[in-house]
């Protein structure tokens, strides 16, 4: 008569079995037949992550905020907010009254740094991680817009990479209409940088590139990323598995190839990471930094890195608690402004 112990253990063998054929043979055989599942996977703008009000920045725990919605060129709608610097807010708990609009588009025009912030795959503007950026970036006295692409948060429309790049755009030109001759920079996290630098990208072809780009937590291409990834982990050894999950990417038109917009961008880079960060390795980042640098256009602006101490332990997410976040960022500011000076 079998024992308990015997039970357990014939139990566990059939999970395991079960288990290498989901991995191996069912998800492969999946992303096969239906490649445009990857994109759902890599975007992951269902999942909100989130669940405050979208429209009323005070949810989230951000006082002097307002939101806004900005049309696209498609009639779709995108929903942002604009989050005033530590000074300002200040102000406003002394005085205890609203901002109006005009007294926003007011602030945005008096000369203060404006982050753009583009967000990575998955949850909304509003998430807490998110939030702490935004934060420590006010703290900064820095303005802050945080949006939403389409199809993300409450923002309307269809998610595709190049619309994420079309819309960051969208969102830096309602900037620059408000914003008189305040420097504007875009801050990409995660896959947000490889939107930040399609973003550039696309601006710089228009001579109307911004101030300059901070990347977060930056990959060279999604296709380096998908070999290191730990959701891939089980794949590794199997290349001819990993290729089906690739020619997924490719028939989807996902690439976020930021090795090669960034060789045409026209303005400064900082590339910030945190040598500890187990979900886009630091290698992919001095990849992307040597990309460029070691074949250098002749007009080509300055590209900087800077990498926090694995023993701080930012990981991929912290870096906004990093105490001198703010020197290292505020020294590429001012760098980038005398650039732009002695052009």
């Amino acid at each position: 008569m079998p024992t308990l112990r015997m039970k357990r253990t014939r139990r566990c063998k059939w999970c395991l079995v079960f288990t290498v054929i989901v991995v191996y043979g069912v998800i492969p055989a999946v992303v096969l037949l239906f490649p445009g599942i990857v994109s759902h996977i890599v975007l992951s703008y269902s999942v909100p992550l989130y669940f405050g009000d979208l429209k009323h920045p005070s949810s989230a725990g951000l006082d002097a905020a307002r939101y806004v919605s900005v049309a696209t060129n498609t009639g779709d709608t995108l929903g942002l907010w604009h989050i005033l610097p530590e000074s300002v807010l200040g102000e406003q708990k002394v005085q205890e009254k609203p901002i109006s609009d005009a007294e926003f588009d007011s602030h945005m025009a008096s000369g203060d740094p404006i982050f753009i912030y583009v967000h990575g795959s998955g949850g909304t503007r509003g998430q807490f991680t998110r939030v702490y950026t935004y934060t420590a970036l006010r703290g900064e006295n820095w303005h802050v817009i945080a949006f939403d692409f389409r199809g993300f948060g409450d923002s309307s429309g269809e998610t595709t990479e190049a619309n994420m790049a079309e819309d960051t755009v969208t969102v830096y030109n309602w900037v620059k209409k408000h914003s008189a001759s305040s420097p504007v920079f875009l801050w990409g996290h995660s896959l947000g940088t490889g939107v930040a630098t399609q973003a550039a990208r696309l601006l710089s072809s228009k001579h109307d590139a911004p101030d300059g780009i901070v990347l977060e937590g930056a990959f060279n291409n999604i296709h380096d990323l998908l070999e290191v990834a730990l959701i891939t982990m089980p794949y590794w050894p199997f290349p001819f598995l990993l290729d089906i999950f690739q020619d997924a990417l490719k028939s989807s038109d996902i690439q976020f190839s930021s090795d090669e917009h960034l060789r045409h961008v026209r303005c400064p880079t900082l590339i910030i990471h945190a040598e500890d960060d187990r979900i886009v390795p630091v290698e992919l980042a001095r990849k992307l930094f040597k990309s460029v640098v070691s074949e250098p256009s002749v007009d080509q602006p300055r590209v900087t890195m800077h990498v926090f101490p694995a023993e701080k332990g930012y990981g991929h997410n912290r870096l906004n608690q990093a105490p001198d976040l703010g020197t290292v960022v505020r020294q590429f500011v001012e760098e980038s402004q005398k650039d732009k000076r002695k052009a």
